[in-house]
């Protein structure tokens, strides 16, 4: 029997209608794809190992990849989508991203925001060019196919920093939506990791200790998955994946397509696989500038994990 492919331009209508009635979507299985750390501007040189000028031409390549996979229901952004918060930059990286077949979501980074530009400025920007995600606050939040996804806006608007904190209406609708489907697994995606890849103080969450209270007590999140740290990692925390996804931006230039599965009992599967962008002299550049060890070791690429 040809296995039938999802419609990808009804994806946002069901994630809408499934909040209100979740019978609707008890699939049990969801297909999507992340990319982080775009930091469009082709306009800017290169910072080291930042092939900011190829941006444009790094994220039109990633876009043609995701549009050859078959039945992709979503993609997500996790943050820095633009190297700094510009109006023109929004709309610009927007026009992009809309030639994706699939629907595409987004989580603020560090870069998307600062003095001036606040979170709530970059969503009533992106409001205007992102129909899928019409986004209110500092959480926005969706079901389809039987699972619960939570984008979540972190970075720290009102100073010039990399470091986040998830504001107290965020944390409220995290917990607060958790607690009312508690046997609904669920998504968190989110520009600023939790459990860390590595140490970097100067790219931490200062309320991450809150944050991890939240997910100690909410055992249906399954997976976070974020960028920030250019690196490759995946670990588990207390039964939840924290899966750290390279910066398309800086080698090695890569994504993730995501499966997860609802399985007997309230587990769910969690696989990933590896996608590099095409650019092969771009991404020499860059590793020749920045070396290779945000590529992470081979488990941190493509992997499989069950989590009960």
């Amino acid at each position: 029997m040809q296995k039938r492919k999802f419609p990808f331009f009804l994806l946002p209508l069901i994630l809408l209608l499934c909040i209100a009635a979740p019978a609707l979507c008890t699939d049990g299985q969801i297909r999507f794809v992340q990319i982080s750390d775009v930091h469009f501007n082709p306009e800017r040189g290169n910072v080291k190992g930042r092939m900011v000028k190829h941006s444009g031409d790094l994220l039109r390549d990633a876009v043609q990849q995701v549009n050859a996979m078959p039945d992709i229901d979503f993609v997500v952004f996790t943050g820095d989508l633009v190297d700094h918060p510009s109006e023109k930059l929004i709309q610009r990286f927007a026009a992009e991203a809309n030639k994706l077949k699939a629907p595409w979501f987004y989580a603020q980074g560090n870069h998307d925001v600062g003095p001036g530009f606040s979170r709530a400025k970059f969503r009533q920007t992106m409001n205007l060019y992102n129909k899928n995600q019409q986004s209110a606050g500092d959480c926005t939040v969706f079901r389809g196919k039987g699972f619960l996804f939570f984008f979540m806006d972190g970075p720290i608007d009102d100073e010039v920093t990399s470091q986040g904190r998830f504001s107290a209406d965020a944390l409220g609708t995290l917990s607060r939506v958790l607690a009312e489907n508690p046997d609904t697994p669920a998504a968190v995606f989110q520009h600023f990791p939790v459990a860390y890849p590595f140490s970097s103080k100067s790219h931490s969450v200062r309320n991450d200790a809150e944050y991890l209270k939240i997910l100690d007590a909410r055992p249906n999140v399954k997976a976070v998955f974020t960028g920030h740290f250019h690196t490759t990692n995946v670990k588990q925390r207390n039964g939840v994946a924290h899966i750290s996804t390279p910066a398309l931006v800086q080698y090695p230039n890569a994504f993730r397509v995501v499966t997860m599965t609802r399985l007997p009992g309230g587990g769910v599967s969690v696989s990933g696989a590896f996608a590099q962008t095409r650019l092969t002299s771009v991404q020499a550049a860059s590793k020749s500038a920045s070396g290779s060890s945000h590529s992470g070791k081979p488990q941190d690429q493509d992997f499989t994990l069950t989590l009960k």
